[in-house]
């Protein structure tokens, strides 16, 4: 599976791949575009892959980077350093729109994303009145926020076509 940002938007050279690997900076992340990420050209789908687009909207201000992260089990759900593939994108308008190629037809797959307004990598938490996130957060199919995260079931989808979501981001 590849990602790549959308022709205009802007990504940061960070990428998470499963197995905890981490590249940072755009020396690291340069080295390995060749094998990781495809050129942002127009996106087509072949026989059993498909394009998966996520359109992030709802932020409350450009501070910080919006991660965006892509689970195909249940495993490490909301793991952000354990998902199989994680996008980091500047914020510079209204939405983000992130990309991920080469998904697997038939397989059930989720997405959250966290607006990490100060860049720490992780959902940042306030405690009182209720535990709430102090930044912004979402998962695919919108789940309704309750009092607790949102869970596995409320945000998989069956992957069968090319498709484009939209996630609204709750603070």
């Amino acid at each position: 599976m590849s990602t790549r940002a959308h022709p205009h938007t802007s990504t940061e050279a960070t990428s998470t791949i499963r197995g905890g690997a981490r590249l940072l900076g755009a020396g690291a992340c340069l080295a390995l575009l060749g094998a990781l990420f495809l050129p942002t050209g127009s996106a087509q789908s072949t026989g059993q892959q498909g394009i998966l687009q996520v359109d992030v909207v709802g932020f409350r201000n450009r501070a910080g980077v919006l991660l965006v992260a892509l689970y195909d089990n249940s495993d490490h759900w909301l793991d952000v350093s354990r998902a199989g593939v994680v996008q980091r994108h500047p914020i510079r308008g209204t939405n983000v729109l992130s990309t991920f190629d080469g998904l697997r037809r038939g397989r059930t797959y989720a997405v959250s994303v966290i607006h990490d307004e100060d860049r720490d990598d992780h959902l940042d938490m306030a405690w009182l009145p209720l535990p709430h996130p102090a930044e912004g957060a979402g998962a695919s199919r919108n789940p309704r926020p309750g009092l607790g995260p949102p869970s596995w079931d409320s945000a998989r989808f069956r992957f069968r076509n090319d498709r484009r979501t939209v996630i609204t981001l709750v603070y």
